[in-house]
């Protein structure tokens, strides 16, 4: 691991040195950066991933059902559908809920 930083360090310390930098070459004027030349166009697909990322992120999190516990109106509901209980029993706790 030392040898790795050492050789990193040994192959852009001139540059940093001079003040270019990582993503400049020569004098400054050519920018022929880290992706040899290509420019703007790793840039956009690395942009491009993040955006998908983002946005798939925030579809996934927006379609998820929301987690919410049966009230209680909903329960008497199901067992007055289910016949456990009658009309009556039905209306009755229905008015002391609502």
């Amino acid at each position: 691991m030392k040898k790795a930083i050492g050789l990193i360090f040994t192959l852009f310390a001139p540059a940093l040195a001079a003040g270019q930098g990582f993503m400049r070459g020569g004098n400054g004027d050519c920018p022929i950066g880290l992706f040899g030349g290509m420019g703007w166009f790793p840039m956009i697909l690395i942009w491009g991933g993040i955006a998908f990322l983002l946005a798939a992120s925030v579809k996934w999190l927006l379609s998820r059902p929301r987690q919410s516990g049966n009230s209680s109106l909903d329960i008497i509901k199901e067992r007055f559908a289910r016949g456990e209980i009658s009309q009556e029993e039905y209306q009755t706790m229905k008015k002391e809920l609502v």
